[in-house]
């Protein structure tokens, strides 16, 4: 069992908060002899899927589901198995890597119109939906100044439609720790771009695994990546949390 602090999440959320991943075959005694629930006041536990007396066990003391949790990777080679037949329908689109922390504030201006919701702290209803908008702009702030991160805004023509964010993990992996379309370019058709510049960079880069991770509450991610290219579940949790 790992315990993690997030401490960060004061400013966001304004108590203290822990996230705990569970290994397989674990149980909640390791959780109560840890004695959290006198610590912290928001709790989520990561569980293996298919370990359902933990789930259970979770539930029976007052912890509520959230969401599953999906860990996948990609192989950037794999760019050469997608349908880039959306490049000729969108010539106009490129990318634009971001410099400054004004772009940083344009992105926050359509986080803020409420262009994420299907994380689960919008989704759970303890919460206002002010405090998960300042959550999510206080993350992207947060990478933007890390020096293993990269911003790129999604561009069609001369407007910026969305973006992604890419955090080096190695040498050879990274992370898509960040993305979406504002609010006025969904279901417009070009989500697409938002994997195939993600995949084309880290081609470039000589990355050889990409890793997301997705929420079952975004469906419609979900849908483009495995329309798109290639991919495998390296791991997936059942997620729950307790207010105490």
């Amino acid at each position: 069992m790992k315990i993690i602090d997030a401490y960060w999440e004061v400013q966001n959320l304004g108590l203290r908060v822990c996230e705990i991943i569970f290994d397989k075959n674990e149980r909640i005694a390791l959780f109560n002899q840890a004695n959290l629930e006198k610590i912290f006041k928001y709790i989520v536990v990561k569980v293996p899927a298919g370990e359902l007396q933990l789930v259970h066990e979770l539930e029976n003391t007052g912890f509520r589901f959230i969401e599953n949790q999906f860990i996948i990777t990609m192989n950037p080679n794999d760019i050469q198995y997608m349908d880039i037949s959306f490049l000729k329908h969108f010539p106009e689109m490129s990318i634009k890597k971001v410099t400054g922390m004004d772009e940083i504030e344009i992105i926050n201006s359509n986080i803020a119109e409420g262009m994420f919701v299907y994380d689960r702290i919008s989704m759970d209803p303890y919460f206002t939906k002010g405090k998960s908008l300042k959550r999510l702009q206080n993350w992207i702030e947060e990478l933007y100044k890390r020096e293993n991160v990269e911003i790129y805004y999604l561009i069609k023509g001369e407007q910026k439609t969305g973006f992604f964010v890419i955090e080096s993990v190695s040498k050879k992996k990274v992370l898509i720790t960040f993305a979406g379309l504002f609010n006025s370019y969904k279901n417009s058709g070009i989500a697409f771009f938002l994997v195939y510049f993600t995949m084309q960079l880290a081609k470039e880069k000589n990355i050889q695994i990409v890793e997301a991770i997705f929420s079952s509450n975004n469906r419609n991610m979900f849908n483009i990546i495995s329309r798109t290219i290639r991919f495998r579940v390296e791991n997936s949790y059942l997620v729950l949390r307790k207010i105490t």
